[in-house]
């Protein structure tokens, strides 16, 4: 009888390991379960390239090329006259500060010295008090009867002198100065310098006497006085500040570049550039006067390399009095337009045409956009001035475009009115595969 010691020490298995499949089948089942997904994936695959490949070929239509809408202009080639278009200020062509030559107390002034009076050329400012002068004037003609008086006792004493000499002289030696001595020629000669420098005191008097007498110099428009009646005033001290009223300049800024359009002749200033001067007063009012180019300065600015070409306005504040011709202030902030050459055969395009480098987008003769490269000469406000042709069947596109091909199909509102398409509508198409039913 077997014990159960004996039963422990048996090789057999526990039960729930003699259930356990042997490591071959395992191995080959879990290769299969690896293999499965793979193999439905593969079949679906295979499936959809089936019916894929078993689809009908659609059938190949084509559809005409879609145009874009602009809209055109075509510009008529001209004649124009250049005009280049500069700014500046106004101001003054002749500015004087006032100062007296002699000093004195003010007696009279001038009503029109005060700031913003116009004086005529020669009219007396101011004057001062004479009578000083008019006392050392005085003095000086006596200085001068005193002079003529020993001009006339040297001459003869001088006389007397030459005659006793004439009976003496021969019998004693003597040289030439010894002989002037005796006939008192150098007295004489004394005597009349002294007259001379009377006379000259005499003129210098009459001078100081003229000079308390201030008159303009010019015509002139008065910015400023410092003086009062009764006041004493020191010689070359400045008393009134005055602008001359014939002509005022503007010193206009001018592109380098431009400066060859405008006529600048020191020879025959008559033939230089005209130019008009513009002067916005406010509330849609604009003041113009005529003007004309007077020469070019000698520099150029130093911040923005603008050469300065100098205007001449003449009568500025109209002191003649001409009716419609209104009056230009001083400092005022114009604009200057100069007649420049005249140009034959340009055309005048908006701004807004105007791409990179010049060029100019066109709807050309087959209703495609090429790009034109044009010359610009001339800008303006709001056009430029180019020196082209137009080739034909060309028309500017004035309208905006988001993306600019060349060769891209255009047609304009025209065309769409009319019914008729353009050239490239009609033959231009796109390949479009059509989905079957």
């Amino acid at each position: 009888m077997t014990t159960s010691s004996e039963y422990k020490n048996s090789p057999t298995p526990p039960p729930s390991e003699s259930r356990r499949p042997p490591v071959v089948v395992r191995r080959v089942v879990a290769f299969f379960r690896f293999l499965l997904p793979l193999i439905v994936i593969a079949a679906a695959g295979y499936g959809c390239l089936l019916l894929i490949g078993s689809r009908p070929t659609p059938p190949r239509v084509e559809v005409p090329e879609r145009a874009t809408l602009v809209e055109t202009m075509t510009p008529v080639p001209q004649n124009d006259r250049a005009t280049i278009t500069g700014f500046g200020t106004i101001e003054p062509h002749r500015l004087l500060a006032l100062q007296p030559q002699v000093g004195g107390e003010i007696r009279v002034i001038a009503p029109d010295l005060i700031p913003g009076g116009l004086i005529a050329k020669n009219d007396i400012l101011l004057q001062i008090d004479t009578l000083d002068f008019e006392l050392a004037l005085e003095q000086r003609k006596a200085d001068i009867a005193n002079a003529e008086v020993n001009l006339q006792l040297a001459e003869a004493s001088s006389l007397v002198a030459q005659r006793e000499w004439e009976l003496i002289g021969d019998s004693i030696e003597s040289t030439d100065i010894g002989e002037q001595l005796a006939r008192k020629e150098p007295q004489k000669r004394e005597a009349e310098a002294m007259l001379a420098a009377a006379r000259g005191k005499l003129k210098l008097a009459q001078l100081d006497l003229d000079r308390t007498t201030i008159r303009a110099p010019f015509n002139a428009l008065v910015l400023n006085d410092s003086i009062e009646l009764g006041q004493i005033v020191a010689p070359r001290a400045t008393i009134a500040t005055l602008v001359g009223t014939d002509e005022f300049e503007v010193i206009a800024s001018i592109p380098l570049a431009k400066l060859p359009m405008i006529r600048i002749d020191p020879e025959d200033p008559a033939r230089n550039s005209r130019a008009t001067i513009s002067l916005e007063l406010g509330e849609g009012r604009t003041l113009t006067r005529q003007a004309r180019v007077a020469r070019l300065a000698g520099e150029v600015e130093r911040t923005g390399r603008l050469a300065k070409v100098i205007i001449e306005i003449l009568d500025p504040l109209n002191r003649e009095g001409v009716p419609g011709r209104g009056r230009l202030l001083l400092g005022s902030y114009v604009r200057v337009d100069i007649e420049g050459p005249e140009l034959e055969d340009v055309l005048e395009l908006p701004r807004s045409v105007l791409q990179e480098n010049d060029t100019v987008w066109v709807m050309d003769d087959s209703g495609r956009l090429a790009v034109r490269s044009y010359e610009v000469i001339l800008g303006r406000t709001n056009t430029v001035l180019v020196q082209a042709s137009l080739e034909p069947g060309d028309q500017i596109i004035t309208s905006p475009l988001g993306i600019a091909i060349s060769g891209m199909p255009l047609e304009t509102l025209e065309s769409i009115s009319s019914g008729t398409p353009t050239e490239s509508a009609g033959e231009s198409s796109q390949v479009v595969e059509d989905a079957p039913s």
